[in-house]
């Protein structure tokens, strides 16, 4: 039969998580590893469509984590939890705190848009990279990793795909989940949700504190003894309301105050040449405010959907050196963005969706000559089951930049399912359109010369269920190509020209037992500068994880997580331009939790992270943190 599509569409964001409320009604063991038993309830994704949508109709690439997996292996920060999807890299800076970029299928950290309940919260003021460095996992519902160029639906910073983080929302009674954990560095983290709903409404609050005193960022091989110190504080707050009876109106706000010393990299603006970074007495202090209202109307009996959103997201960054108490460099960078969509659903086999975008982005800092500029875009896509099992769609949009004129991007996507052998083949084909931020054209390091990064990519996989949907196994090729990359060469930003990215994403899921879970994925990455014939930085050519979920006894779970990355390529601007490109080691790295639940109210867990103490970096000259343990408690009332 063809699939019907759902007909009741909220906001993005706010969409999966009604579609899947009573999702948390499911056993623990129902989780994504065992999505395909009889007792699982089916899930939709919003990202890769805009609306709600079966995986199983998509011909994209997507991977979902939900609460409950980020909740059973004791994920604290969401890049953590990214670290096992095929085809991404995740680089940090150090210790906790510091930079951290995801990158997907060989882009740059700068090409993978990221939204948090529909709002986009990339860094304008560092060209327009997330800092996953501040992102905890409280309150989070679902993460949807969208890979693939997918700046036909949302824009620029979309070239290299999209990582969706969709938070929970109030339903039912009111109730108040808590946790206060700590452990090694002298760390300590606590939360706090009060959420609930009645009548037209619904609410949820959560409020969060981490602190550590850290390790030396700077590293401790190269003598550097120092630690370095973390304290991070966020609010997060949603509230709606179905204001007539076709009408829901929803607003949503987070804020989030951080602290973080630093071990600086000094730099020599006339030789380009800098030296490792060592012990020092810096801060660097963020602020991240966003928000949105929208409204959602549904007419004809749902047949037609329209969505008004109103968004803004600004980022504050100021650098100093203790010693001297004031600012070295202070950066404000801001977003606001008029959203509008339409979704008319012809029939269960016909959707169209239609949208425009206005946005505003104005930076200020101490370096930055030109301070905003003006983007608009409209876009439409078609959604076509055309015949019991086959999905297809076809999307085309427009931006209009106030500086780079008029760029065309589209996607093409398909997805078919042979019932009988519960095999299903998708594939996409996408390109990708991302102008030149403003810091990178005007600020400290900027080119005014600069040109617009552009790409086109394709992949192809096959996705086949075995054992009555206990098994399931997906392997996907993809090929990308990036023209333009903006890299930092010569003391500067500079196209680079052509890059050349192509390879394997590898995923197995089995749910052995009702216990047991096994989840292991694979990815092989082929990643080159055409110029140079030198790899992409940051991008390891092998990553191998594998997980295991075992719920042994009456209460008691326990997960052991390992992670494989191979050699990878770095730059060491402490070395001339000729061999500044170097190689880091290949590391693994394992986790281990254990959780015991004493009542409905109460579970005491813990766990052991970098249980070999593996001695690595992810970046030149940075370390990271050695064998570490955390106990905790959580309570539901």
């Amino acid at each position: 039969m063809v699939h019907s599509r759902p007909r009741q569409i909220f906001l993005p964001g706010l969409a999966a998580t009604l579609a899947l409320s009573l999702s948390s009604l499911m056993p623990e063991r129902a989780t994504a590893q065992n999505a395909g038993q009889a007792d699982a309830l089916p899930e939709l994704v919003v990202t890769a469509t805009r609306v709600p949508t079966s995986p199983e109709q998509v011909g994209s690439s997507i991977t979902v984590i939900t609460a409950d997996e980020l909740e059973e292996k004791q994920t604290t920060f969401v890049a953590d939890a990214l670290r096992r999807v095929p085809g991404l890299s995740v680089s940090r800076t150090g210790g906790v705190g510091n930079l951290t970029q995801v990158r997907i299928r060989g882009s740059e950290g700068n090409h993978t848009l990221v939204l948090i309940d529909g709002v986009e919260v990339n860094d304008l003021g560092f060209n327009s990279v997330f800092d996953f460095g501040n992102l905890l996992t409280d309150s989070i519902e679902r993460i949807e990793i969208l890979r693939g160029p997918q700046s036909t639906l949302w824009g620029g910073d979309a070239v290299g795909g999209v990582i969706n983080i969709i938070t929970k929302k109030g339903k039912g009674r009111p109730s108040v989940t808590a946790f206060v954990e700590g452990g090694s560095f002298q760390t300590g983290r606590g939360a706090a949700t009060l959420s609930g709903s009645g009548g037209p409404w619904t609410y949820s609050l959560t409020g969060s504190h981490l602190q550590t005193h850290g390790i030396s960022h700077a590293n401790e091989n190269n003598a550097n003894r120092e630690t370095d110190g973390y304290e991070n504080d966020s609010l997060l707050a949603s509230i709606g309301v179905q204001a007539l009876d076709n009408l829901m109106i929803d607003v949503f706000t987070r804020y989030r105050n951080s602290t973080v010393e630093t071990d600086p990299q000094t730099f020599n603006t006339v030789t380009f040449l800098s030296n490792p970074p060592a012990d020092g007495n810096t801060r660097s202090d963020g602020r991240e405010r966003q928000g949105a209202v929208k409204a959602t109307a549904d007419f004809l009996d749902g047949r037609l959907e329209t969505i008004v959103s109103l968004q803004y997201a600004d980022t504050d960054t100021a650098s100093r050196n203790l010693t001297f108490g004031s600012p070295t460099f202070i950066t404000n960078a801001a977003r606001t963005k008029l959203e509008a969509q339409g979704n008319i659903h012809f029939n269960p086999a016909n959707t169209l969706v239609l949208g425009t975008e206005t946005e505003e982005e104005e930076i200020r800092s101490t370096t930055q000559t030109k301070t905003d500029v003006e983007i608009q875009a409209a876009y439409a896509q078609y959604l076509l089951s055309p015949l019991d099992n086959l999905d297809l769609s076809a999307g085309i949009r427009r931006d209009d930049h106030q500086s780079f004129g008029k760029e065309d991007t589209y996607r093409l996507t398909a997805s078919y399912l042979f019932e009988r052998s519960a095999t299903r083949f998708k594939s996409s084909y996408g390109t990708g359109f991302k102008a030149p931020q403003l810091g990178e054209l005007f600020g400290f390091f900027g080119n005014p010369a600069l040109q617009p990064e552009t790409n086109e990519a394709w992949d192809a996989g096959i996705v086949q269920d075995l054992w009555g949907g206990r098994i399931r196994g997906e392997l996907t090729y993809f090929d990308n190509q990036i023209e333009n990359l903006i890299i930092f060469t010569g003391g500067v930003l500079r196209n680079a020209g052509e890059s050349d990215i192509n390879g394997i994403e590898t995923s197995l899921a089995v749910a052995a037992t009702p216990e047991l879970d096994i989840t292991a994925t694979y990815t092989w990455t082929n990643s080159r500068n055409k110029a140079t014939g030198l790899e992409l930085v940051r991008w390891p050519r092998h990553v191998t994880s594998i997980d295991t979920v075992w719920r042994f006894a009456p209460g008691w779970k326990t997960t052991l997580a390992a992670t494989y990355t191979g050699e990878q390529d770095d730059l060491d601007f402490s070395r001339p331009a000729a061999t500044r490109q170097v190689t880091l080691k290949a590391f693994t790295k394992v986790d281990t939790t254990l959780a015991y639940r004493i009542s409905e109210r109460y579970e005491v867990y813990g766990r052991i992270e970098n249980l070999l103490d593996e001695d690595y970096e992810e970046n030149v000259d940075y370390g990271v943190a050695g064998l570490s343990g955390y106990l905790g408690i959580r309570a539901r009332f």
